[in-house]
C-alpha cells in the first residue's frame, strides 16, 4: 500500500535548515521510520543504525537529526494553524455578536 510522505521536502523552503535532504533521501527516511518505529523493540542506538543503514546516505546521528528537526518544525506548524484556526473562531463569535447588537438598535431605533 502507498504511504504518504511524513514530510515533503518542498516544505522545506518554509523551515530553516530543513532543505539539505533530496526528497528522495527524505523518502528512504520515512520508509525506514515505519520500518522500525520507536515501539519495535530495538533499542536506540540499533534503531538509528538501521534507519541510517536503510537510507544509505546519511549516517544515523543526521538521520535521528532530520527527524527531529521535522517533529518540532511539524509541531510548530500544527500550532500555528491551531491558533489560527482559534482566531478566526473568536472573529466569528464577535462577528455575530456585533450583528446582533445592530440588529436590535435598528429594532429599537424602529420602535421609537
Amino acid at each position: 500500500a502507498a504511504h504518504l510522505p511524513l514530510f515533503d521536502v518542498r516544505m522545506a523552503g518554509k523551515i530553516p535548515n530543513l532543505a539539505s535532504w533530496s526528497q528522495e533521501e527524505q523518502d528512504e527516511l520515512d520508509a525506514a521510520l515505519r520500518t522500525y518505529p520507536s515501539t519495535g523493540g530495538l533499542g536506540t542506538v540499533e534503531r538509528w543504525r538501521m534507519i541510517a543503514a536503510w537510507v544509505g546516505t546519511r549516517s544515523k546521528k543526521e538521520c535521528a537529526a532530520r527527524y527531529l528537526e521535522i517533529r518540532g518544525a511539524l509541531k510548530a506548524m500544527q500550532a500555528q494553524a491551531a491558533s489560527a484556526a482559534a482566531k478566526l473562531k473568536a472573529d466569528e463569535e464577535i462577528a455575530k455578536e456585533t450583528e446582533a447588537a445592530r440588529a436590535a438598535a435598528a429594532r429599537a431605533a424602529a420602535a421609537a
